[in-house]
């Protein structure tokens, strides 16, 4: 206790001369809330007035967007003291309600009602030394739209499933689809990695989820209520794998750390700050790559597209701010954030129209007082567009996914097989379901390395590619810009290439063998490697050594000697021993029904409403089980 109190008043007597705050525990801010007003230690987060409003607070600016009444945000100068603030707040007659005391954030009641009050007040706070910029608390509307999928009713679980990523189809289409399982084979490599998800509730103890799911604290705990959509995102990014239930996440050494930011009793309106808080609570507790299948999008009217409203600027300044708060500070993560599905009417609009995250660009970026430049921001922001199987490795973008020049990469998105709550498993489409599968694989080159960059992460998903998802033929565009062809995300390359600048002695060997035996794995250096359709890839120190192929008895097929290089990608140049048969097209799932066709788009797509707990109707799992 007498630590505590001296911990208290060394914060008090450091705040009080404007140098940085001095850390201090959870009493010592109790003791400064009661006096001043405000936390004493600078990574305290208050979000309680989240919930402590409801329609009758909101004041419209348009019929997306709103203020509530008498509350503002403020961006406090990092160098201002305890007292500096609280005699701020008190000859202005604000108090403080809510605060990101990492962010130098802060909510307060004032005395303004109406909207030009509200911002005429802001304006004028704008001008002191303490304040680095202040604007009234917004909320925006998110609208549940989607076009619901047939009922696929498959009831046979008892079917292993058939993997082939030269021909991704089926429940597991979307992990052959980025080459999981040649990532996987790395998996003795990975350290443990935490990831954020920033959703509608999670069932922790979901078959599939159980042991993943944490929550940055108890209070976030204690507001978590299961959904279908959080839990549909958790199962992608890391669901338990070689349980033998349900899916494998792509991400299988992860720790989710989740935050429920949903309002409730199907509110909605909800507050940017909701969403920018569930970053700040998640980079805390260590999260590295935080997801966000979120936006602003769907409420738009059909035929229309915004650009550069309201709504989205707000959220593009907030969440530029706090993400350069948390960067200066030294916290290093990336932000995974869904390009959006169209809006109202599934129309494909810019994907700025989707906010928070997905709306920050250079002309937008908003740092403040920290040195922090648009760029780092920028290069951490990973904005992710759904892509449809169009059959034989091919990819097509879903034709309402959003565009522009802010989306980074697409990922699988339609017809996704993932945990839905009450221990369900359910198809989802909608660039909901992509942009998880991008924080997975931040995930996985996080696991390789820890000591990676935020930015070094982004670069190596996006430059690391070899497929694309061509611009959908059937998108009603309504944006600024052409559609273009979008590189799609591969597991595979981003592993290799994380290995070979971790391990300055690792190379890369690729090639394909053929036999008139099914190869299914390669042996080199004491490491099994996944073969697919005669196609190999074998990362690993330098030299030269015997690579064996088998099959799935083990029985050994054919052998050959290759030689590592280290930074180097060579081709192996083997020796084909006999030609081999043409592969057949891929057995039904054994079902009375055929899986869902996956290789043709659905007249919509059936995305979830951007920020809402989607309910899409989808089917059980055709083939069951997962990878071994």
């Amino acid at each position: 206790m007498l630590k505590t109190i001296i911990s208290f008043i060394l914060s008090f007597i450091v705040g009080s001369s404007g140098i940085s705050l001095f850390p201090a525990s959870g009493f010592a801010d109790e003791i400064s809330e009661m006096l001043f007003g405000i936390p004493c230690t600078e990574d305290a987060i208050e979000d309680s007035f989240l919930s402590d409003f409801d329609l009758s607070d909101i004041r419209l600016c348009d019929e997306n967007l709103g203020f509530i009444k008498n509350r503002i945000v403020l961006l406090m100068n990092p160098d201002a003291g305890l007292l500096k603030k609280r005699a701020f707040f008190i000859s202005h007659g604000l108090k403080a309600i809510g605060w990101c005391a990492v962010s130098d954030l802060y909510v307060a009641t004032c005395n303004a009602l109406f909207t030009g009050d509200i911002i005429a007040l802001c304006e004028e706070l704008k001008e002191y030394d303490e304040v680095v910029y202040a604007l009234p608390l917004t909320v925006t509307k998110n609208e549940e739209t989607y076009t619901p999928n047939d009922p696929f009713n498959f009831k046979n679980e008892s079917v292993k499933p058939v993997w082939n990523e030269t021909r991704p189809y089926g429940s597991n289409w979307w992990l052959e689809a980025v080459n999981a399982r040649f990532a996987w084979d790395y998996s003795d490599l990975f350290k443990k990695v935490k990831l954020g998800i920033v959703d509608g509730g999670f069932q922790t103890d979901h078959e599939d989820l159980k042991g993943k799911i944490k929550f940055p604290d108890s209070i976030r705990q204690s507001r978590n209520v299961p959904a279908d959509h959080g839990c549909h995102v958790a199962g992608i990014m890391s669901a338990n794998i070689n349980n033998g239930k349900g899916v494998a996440g792509i991400c299988p050494k992860a720790e989710l750390y989740c935050v429920d930011w949903s309002m409730e009793d199907n509110q909605l309106w909800s507050e940017t700050l909701a969403i920018i808080f569930g970053l700040a609570h998640n980079v805390k507790a260590g999260a590295k790559a935080v997801n966000f299948s979120v936006g602003m999008s769907g409420s738009i009217p059909e035929n229309y597209a915004y650009l550069n409203n309201s709504s989205f600027r707000f959220s593009a300044l907030l969440s530029s701010y706090v993400m350069a708060s948390l960067l200066s500070k030294g916290y290093e993560f990336v932000v995974c954030h869904s390009a959006g599905n169209g809006n109202s009417a599934l129309q494909c609009i810019d994907a700025r129209n989707s906010g928070y995250f997905a709306a920050i660009s250079k002309d937008n970026c908003f740092t403040g007082l920290y040195k922090v430049s648009a760029d780092d921001i920028i290069n951490r922001i990973i904005v992710v567009g759904s892509a449809q199987n169009m059959g034989s490795g091919k990819y097509m973008q879903a034709s309402s996914s959003n565009s522009g020049p802010e989306v980074s990469i697409a990922a699988p998105g339609v017809y996704v097989y993932s945990c839905v709550s009450g221990d369900g498993y359910e198809y989802f489409s909608g660039t909901s379901m992509a942009t998880p599968i991008v924080a997975g694989i931040a995930g996985l080159i996080w696991g390789v390395n820890p000591d990676f960059t935020g930015a070094q992460v982004k670069k190596i998903i996006c430059s690391c590619t070899r497929s694309k998802a061509l611009a959908s033929t059937r998108a009603v565009y309504l944006g600024d810009y052409e559609l273009r062809d979008l590189p799609m995300a591969d597991a595979q390359l981003c592993v290799e290439q994380a290995l070979r600048q971790t391990y300055k002695n690792y190379g890369t060997v690729r090639g394909t063998v053929s036999s008139d035996s099914e190869i299914t794995e390669a042996r080199f250096g004491g490491r099994k490697y996944t073969v697919c359709d005669g196609r190999f890839s074998i990362t690993a120190p330098k030299g030269s050594g015997e690579i064996v192929f088998a099959d799935e008895n083990g029985n050994t097929v054919y052998t050959a000697t290759i030689s590592v290089t280290a930074g180097k990608i060579t081709d192996a140049a083997l020796e084909v021993p006999v030609p081999r048969a043409d592969e057949p097209e891929p057995e039904t799932t054994g079902s009375d029904t055929p899986a869902p066709d996956t290789s043709s788009e659905p007249e919509q797509d059936s995305p979830e409403a951007p920020g809402e707990q989607g309910e899409n109707p989808g089917a059980e799992n055709p083939q069951g089980g997962e990878t071994p």
